[in-house]
């Protein structure tokens, strides 16, 4: 037999292999038939976290949910001002035109409840109302039930932003026949604001001044606060518009 024969019947022998000393590289080219054993396996780097990797993630995460949180109160906080802006606007058009198509007087009150909250809260002017008087202007019904503003926002009372809530237009000729009707959860603890629609469709606001007032956040601290809407009232037509920044 040839040497290269034996040396490779040697290295693929597994009892013999460690006799055998181990050949270069450029013994392969002389040695074709050779099979060289494998060196030791590469040790595999070990999968996982460090604990400042996971501590990162975890702030991230943190970070992300608070900004969406933030963001998602912005936007339910924008919609409950749109609809209550809406509300004041929708109770005041009813009430001139029940007033021009009944032929009668027709009082929009806006209430503001002196009774704590469950937050231990006042709750501000966060109501309103029509009522309908008859032809003597005697007695008062409701047009329909009082509808409360959404809770996060309120009718400002401030006289820049609310002429309308002024200690001008607080409701004081209560009588028999038009009492200080009971509210839900209220009673009669409450001031009411108001302004009444003739049957011409005119108002018994003076014409000399600007009559509006505005809802907002009952959150805000600012003036005029950062998102509102504004409901204008225009004394001699009775007309109502809305605005907003």
């Amino acid at each position: 037999m040839s040497t290269t024969h034996d040396t490779s019947r040697a290295v693929n022998n597994p009892i013999l292999r460690e006799t055998i000393p181990s050949l270069a590289p450029h013994d392969a080219k002389r040695h074709p038939g050779l099979t060289f054993p494998a060196g030791p396996p590469a040790r595999r780097r070990r999968q996982g976290f460090t604990l400042i990797e996971i501590l990162a993630v975890l702030t991230l995460v943190a970070v992300l949910m608070s900004l969406t949180a933030n963001v998602a109160n912005d936007v339910v906080e924008a919609n409950q001002i749109s609809q209550a802006g809406e509300m004041v606007s929708d109770e005041l058009k009813l009430a001139r035109h029940t007033a021009q198509v009944r032929d009668r007087v027709v009082e929009v009150r806006f209430y503001k409840s002196t009774a704590p909250n469950s937050f231990g809260e006042s709750p501000g002017v966060s109501a309103v109302q029509a009522f309908i008087f008859d032809q003597d202007n005697a007695e008062a019904r409701p047009v329909r039930e009082v509808r409360r503003l959404p809770s996060a926002v309120k009718i400002s009372e401030d006289a820049t932003l609310s002429t309308l809530i002024t200690d001008a237009r607080i409701k004081t000729d209560w009588k028999e026949g038009d009492e200080q009707k009971p509210l839900p959860d209220a009673g009669t603890d409450y001031t009411a604001y108001r302004v009444r629609f003739l049957p011409d469709g005119s108002t018994d606001l003076d014409a000399q001044q600007e009559w509006f007032l505005t809802v907002h956040s009952r959150n805000a601290r600012q003036s005029p606060p950062a998102n509102y809407v504004t409901v204008q009232v225009k004394p001699t037509r009775g007309t109502v518009r809305s605005f907003t920044p």
